[in-house]
């Protein structure tokens, strides 16, 4: 019986010392559970400062551009803007000018620069001939004259646009010429 006995106090300091063991593995466990949280805290409050530093650098980019009055910089767009130049003219005034209108009113619905319209100097083309073919009979003259109206508009826009414009109904008897050169 001492030997079960024996083997009873063994079991039982076995089992003991499993127990210590066991409690021994929980707090080891519990330390490296504690170590990984520290860890994490302090990742946390890494990106917090990170955010910090990103949150108060755009607070300083926006209070300045709401003292001055100013919208924050955007991004442009890639638009090339050409110096367009459109040259009208007619023999009728009234419907040049139609035109011209019609020209800039649309040009100004898209909010594009506009110079114009410039009018140039009218020229007048003159000829006198006989009244009678033969020659014969009094010397009689008649004078014709054409008068040539001409007007310049300059936009500054993408030549898209001002397909856009020129499309427009164009009263008969005006000439159109559109010339882009870049800007």
């Amino acid at each position: 019986m001492a030997s079960a006995v024996c083997l009873a106090c063994i079991l039982s300091c076995e089992g003991d010392r499993s127990e210590e063991e066991e409690e021994e593995e929980e707090e080891e466990e519990e330390e490296e559970e504690e170590e990984e949280e520290e860890e994490e805290e302090e990742e946390e409050e890494e990106e917090e400062e990170v955010v910090e530093q990103v949150g108060l650098e755009a607070r300083t980019a926006a209070m300045a551009f709401k003292d001055t009055g100013k919208t924050p910089p955007v991004e442009p767009e890639v638009a090339i803007h050409h110096r367009i130049r459109i040259t009208l003219t007619s023999h009728n005034v009234k419907s040049l000018e139609k035109v011209c209108a019609n020209l800039i009113r649309g040009a100004k619905e898209k909010n594009l620069k506009v110079k114009g319209p410039v009018r140039m100097p009218t020229k007048t083309l003159r000829i006198s001939t006989r009244k009678t073919p033969c020659g014969e009979g009094s010397k009689t003259w008649d004078r014709f004259q054409k008068r040539i109206h001409k007007r310049l508009i300059d936009l500054h826009s993408p030549s898209e646009t001002v397909k856009q414009i020129t499309s427009i109904s164009i009263e008969p008897g005006v000439e159109v010429e559109v010339t882009i050169a870049d800007a």
